[in-house]
């Protein structure tokens, strides 16, 4: 069983410790980044990485994992004042995000 230091908050397949990851920050699995940010996730291209099948990603060696970057899931935008992940309408008058 993993004993985890200070700061390292996610516990993985209970064999690895890391730390939670903001907004444009690498990291491994989306647990990393919901830690800080609601409805954000581990995106590399479109594939989000979740802790729910650790073998998928997580191997003995570190430097073989897939690394993603913090972001908003599809459908939610960054608002600095509430810093969450919100819903966001796509080109609607209320919203500065077009397709």
């Amino acid at each position: 069983m993993c004993q985890c230091r200070p700061g390292y908050l996610i516990e993985i397949a209970n064999l690895y410790c890391l730390r939670p990851s903001f907004i444009g920050e690498a990291c491994y699995t989306t647990e990393q980044c919901e830690r800080k940010v609601a409805n954000s996730g581990c995106f590399n291209y479109r594939e989000e990485y979740r802790e729910e099948n650790p073998s998928a990603f997580f191997g003995p060696s570190q430097s073989s994992w897939p690394m993603g970057e913090c972001r908003c899931r599809i459908g939610h935008r960054f608002d600095e004042r509430l810093n969450a992940c919100v819903r966001s309408i796509i080109g609607s008058w209320c919203s500065n995000v077009w397709d």
